[in-house]
């Protein structure tokens, strides 16, 4: 699979800042870019990047990034979701990102990125982060990470709300808690010691190596 990475800002290099977002993968526009690219220029980036701004988000305050680095369109020109291989080969990338950037807390727009982060809460990239049939409900809580040490809040993708599947103000609400999360405060649920050692050791077993 071909490789096209997908900087936020275009040429911006990981650099400390207080809040990352995490999406899917590059779409179309961001693939047709000239490099260096930037993620999230389509509808579903003008959504993103206006509801930080309704919130006053400080633009050098926000890492963006997506968990697969590459192209995920088939040669029908159909999309698919990235697998669960396709993103732990990108991983690394990920993990140094947030590394570098050291965020105080991490937003994963959609089930694949918050799988990456959770897997024990989202066991497959297509697994729901949120379902009233199964009682599932991620949304806008925070959690602690055994692969990263940021704590994550899920969210939705901002498609899937351009998509009608979720009010924009219900989407604004979770922007601003993030925003507002501050360091030190709380998770809403932490993973036993014993699950996080066997993370630590193995960050894929559950995948299915």
């Amino acid at each position: 699979m071909t490789m096209f990475p997908v900087l936020v800002d275009g040429n911006r290099e990981p650099a400390p800042c207080k809040w990352i977002i995490i999406g899917e993968a590059p779409g179309k526009r961001e693939l047709r870019q000239h490099p260096p690219r930037k993620p999230f220029i389509g509808r579903a980036g003008d959504l993103l990047y206006a509801t930080l701004w309704r919130e006053r988000a400080e633009h050098a305050s926000v890492y963006v990034t997506n968990a697969f680095k590459g192209d995920v369109f088939e040669p029908s020109d159909r999309h698919h979701r990235p697998t669960a291989n396709e993103l732990k080969d990108h991983f690394d990338v990920l993990k140094n990102e947030i590394r570098v950037v050291a965020p105080e807390i991490i937003l994963t727009l959609g089930a694949p990125a918050t799988h990456v982060l959770l897997p024990d809460l989202v066991p497959k990239p297509e697994s729901p982060i949120c379902s009233t049939k199964s009682g599932i409900d991620l949304l806008g809580r925070v959690y602690q990470s055994p692969r990263v040490h940021p704590r994550v809040m899920p969210c939705y993708h901002p498609s899937f709300v351009l998509r009608g599947g979720m009010p924009r103000e219900q989407f604004a609400a979770i922007i601003r808690n993030f925003l507002d999360w501050k360091a030190g405060q709380a998770a809403t649920w932490k993973l036993p010691a014993s699950i996080c050692e066997a993370l630590r050791a193995d960050p894929w077993k559950d995948m299915g190596r």
